[in-house]
């Protein structure tokens, strides 16, 4: 999400999505920057606006490898990444957001289906509930994020949820915890710079913090979807969205 004083020059967020409601021809997906739950979109997504070169050439983002330079990213603050993808959210994020705004859990998420959001290779961030298999995603407004404010600001930034805070980095580490590799995210507009500055010792450890948050609350996910399963069998219609934000301590 822009912010004059994002973390390691960057602008934050995370996560494979799609924006908008309904609108196929504008869906986008975000390439999830932990790597093995990646995904892509299948239609629709626009190629990110690339930084100008010295020589005035432009390059695409998702074929830019180049770690040393990637390095130098720096968030304009455009807001482009808070209005058009949706993002995933994990327990912890929408807890983080609760406390800090007093918004009820409800009000803070939406739930999409599989049209709605590229995750078929993500089957594990999909909740079981009496609608359907859905997943849980931050609430949008007719700007985008409901929090984004109207001078394109965050306004929950100390306490967004992870998946903002690691966007647009795609990194690789070695066993020794060195950078091997680092790529942009691709999930919208991004009017990015190559003047900045980031420290690759925040970057993995806030990409490892997304990591354990992610998996701890898919584990939450597979017990939730194997107790609906055992409803199912049992003659039993699966329970609802509020039951499953209370089964996490939400609501």
């Amino acid at each position: 999400m822009a912010h004059s004083d994002a973390p390691w020059g960057g602008s934050a967020f995370g996560g494979s999505l799609r924006p908008g409601v309904g609108d196929s021809a504008n869906r986008v997906a975000l390439v999830s920057a932990i790597r093995g739950i990646a995904s892509l979109a299948r239609s629709g997504v626009p190629a990110a606006r690339p930084p100008s070169t010295a020589r005035g050439e432009f390059v695409r983002s998702r074929d830019v490898t180049d770690s040393p330079r990637l390095l130098k990213f720096r968030c304009t603050s455009c807001g482009n990444c808070c209005k058009d993808p949706l993002l995933p959210l994990t327990d912890a994020d929408v807890a983080r957001i609760s406390a800090r705004t007093g918004d009820p859990a409800e009000e803070i998420v939406r739930w999409v289906d599989r049209h709605g959001i590229e995750m078929d290779d993500e089957p594990e961030g999909f909740v079981s509930l009496r609608q359907g298999k859905r997943v849980m995603v931050l609430r949008h407004g007719r700007r985008g994020c409901r929090y984004l404010g109207a001078d394109d600001r965050c306004t929950i930034y100390t306490s967004r949820p992870l998946g903002c805070r690691i966007f647009p980095f795609d990194p690789t580490f070695r066993k020794d915890g060195t950078l091997r590799r680092l790529q942009l995210i691709q999930a919208t507009d991004c009017k990015y710079e190559l003047d900045g500055k980031n420290d690759v010792d925040e970057m993995r450890t806030l990409h490892k913090r997304y990591e354990v948050a992610t998996e701890a609350y898919q584990d939450k996910i597979a017990d939730w979807n194997k107790a609906q399963a055992k409803r199912k069998r049992s003659g039993a219609r699966p329970e609802t969205a509020r039951r499953f934000l209370e089964f996490l301590g939400l609501s």
